[in-house]
């Protein structure tokens, strides 16, 4: 396990158990002269003198310690001793002060510092979780689905005649039950496209043209008497929602 445990320094002082005399062992001591070297360089008054400390240092003699950890003087020399010689301690004089100074400090502590940020997590979000940046989505209202409808059903690019004519007059009245938002389904285009396929060619381009003009919703012929009649006049028969009379048309397919 990884990291940095930030302890205040009143937890050695104000802690529940700190007050508590007891008989420190090796490895309480050890934390003990962490939590008491200096953190930054300062000043120090001991016995009427003004003892410089550097990071990573104490002052702090073998009879002071002796007293704090409840040990006796041979096991305070032993100890420290042990630290010197694994390259965890030196020791130093001030003005006939005893100075000890922690060669690891700045390895294991961090100085006190403004709250870091959050590092960002070098693994991708879930998937589940929204980027910011995403567009947000479009309220499907009724204008939105009827633009779904029309993109769903929006007819296939390759060709359903060998007659290019025949094609071009087709595709017009298709864009024009698109623009009516009506919409042709796959059963009744086969039908249509049979339809036609079935009739003269210039029957099938009459029809085509002559629906698509009059606004049908199907396929219609001209007859003679429709063509002997002024268009408006066609426009106008039929019911109240202008669809077709069936006497006036011959129906092909819807």
């Amino acid at each position: 396990m990884s990291g940095i445990l930030c302890l205040d320094r009143d937890f050695f002082l104000d802690g529940p158990f700190s007050k508590e005399e007891r008989c420190y062992s090796r490895y309480e001591a050890h934390l003990d002269l962490y939590q008491r070297a200096a953190h930054s360089d300062h000043s120090q008054l001991v016995s009427g003198k003004l003892i410089h400390l550097k990071i990573g240092e104490q002052t702090a003699s073998e009879r002071y310690l002796e007293k704090r950890w409840s040990w006796s003087r041979t096991k305070v020399r032993s100890f420290l001793k042990m630290l010197r010689e694994n390259h965890e301690l030196d020791q130093r004089k001030d003005q006939g002060e005893t100075v000890l100074i922690l060669c690891r400090y700045s390895d294991v502590t961090r100085a006190p510092s403004k709250k870091e940020p959050p590092k960002r997590p070098a693994t991708r979000p879930p998937e589940n979780q929204q980027r910011t940046t995403e567009k947000p989505k479009e309220k499907e209202g009724k204008e939105g689905k009827e633009r779904k409808k029309t993109t769903s059903s929006k007819e296939p690019s390759a060709p359903d005649f060998d007659d290019s004519e025949i094609q071009a007059a087709w595709e017009l009245w298709l864009q024009h039950r698109r623009e009516k938002r009506s919409s042709v389904t796959p059963s009744a285009r086969k039908l249509q496209i049979k339809k036609i396929n079935d009739l003269p060619r210039a029957r099938a381009l009459a029809m085509l043209k002559h629906s698509t003009e009059n606004g049908y919703q199907g396929l219609f012929e001209p007859n003679s008497k429709s063509n002997h009649s002024p268009s408006g006049a066609n426009r106008n028969r039929g019911n109240a929602n202008g669809r077709a009379d069936p006497n006036d048309f011959d129906l092909v397919g819807s």
